[in-house]
């Protein structure tokens, strides 16, 4: 995911999170329009703040896949594996609740 900002026709610049697919481009949410730089500048912080608040639920799932190959223990093990070799702290609700 990126964001994007698009000249529109009005003048006013838009700001986009876009999400790559298969090789097409879908827009995953938009963010509104605005004229002056201090505007688009706020929305695009914006939209950064909302990429990292998506991207966490998979990274969650990247680390636990990837300790559960390597180190394969039960999932209570995985998080003391993961917290002693890869700094990542998780609650146990969180493991036993991943989707």
């Amino acid at each position: 995911m990126f964001v994007r900002t698009k000249l529109n026709s009005s003048g006013s610049t838009s700001v986009q999170i876009i999400s790559k697919a298969r090789g097409r481009y879908k827009v995953v949410r938009s963010f509104g329009s605005a004229t002056t730089q201090q505007e688009i500048d706020n929305l695009v912080r914006k939209a950064r703040q909302e990429i990292n608040h998506l991207s966490k639920p998979q990274d969650l799932f990247r680390h636990l896949v990837i300790s559960r190959i390597a180190f394969p223990l039960s999932k209570l093990k995985t998080i003391d594996y993961l917290f002693r070799y890869q700094g990542v702290s998780l609650e146990i609700d969180t493991v036993y609740r991943c989707h």
